[in-house]
């Protein structure tokens, strides 16, 4: 049996994601900035997120069938074949194992074959990027990249990193 599945938000999720929107080391590195939500503004939210809608894909993350993350594909264009990812680990103890990363191949996976797309698209903040990939890039092949990023990032718009 597969550890790993991402599956279609739940009401029952509405403690798990309420917990994590409210954890600024999460959301403060998301791009929106960090603010305080409530479980009455959450449950609101919830008809949405767990709503199937062909332009927004909002999955859990469940490892060993515990809820652990979020990842999305919205904004998705059927005619240009493309779409924006979120994602983030909201359990901190899962941190660091890789299922960031065979969450990103099974949604990259979807994506080409069951929704024809040919680029995801992740906004991220720079300080964010480096400090995930510190200890795994070389920074001389990367440059590049990280300048293009900060130039964005000092013109106001947020870094686009293609998967």
């Amino acid at each position: 049996m597969e550890k790993l599945k991402l599956r279609s938000i739940e009401i029952d999720d509405l403690d798990y994601l309420h917990k994590w929107r409210n954890d600024s080391a999460i959301f403060s590195q998301l791009g929106g900035g960090y603010f305080p939500v409530s479980k009455t503004e959450i449950a609101k939210w919830m008809d949405n997120f767990s709503k199937l809608d062909k332009h927004n894909l909002r999955l859990i993350i469940q490892y060993d069938n515990k809820p652990v993350g979020f990842i999305s594909l919205v904004s998705i264009n059927y005619i240009n074949r493309h779409a924006d990812l979120g994602i983030y680990i909201g359990e901190k103890e899962y941190e660091g194992q890789g299922i960031a990363s065979q969450s990103l191949k099974k949604i990259e996976e979807l994506a080409k074959s069951y929704l024809n797309l040919k680029k995801i698209k992740l906004n991220t903040k720079l300080n964010n990027l480096l400090e995930r990939f510190k200890n795994t890039i070389d920074i001389e092949n990367v440059f590049p990249l990280i300048s293009t990023l900060h130039k964005w990032n000092r013109w106001g718009r947020k870094g686009r990193q293609f998967l």
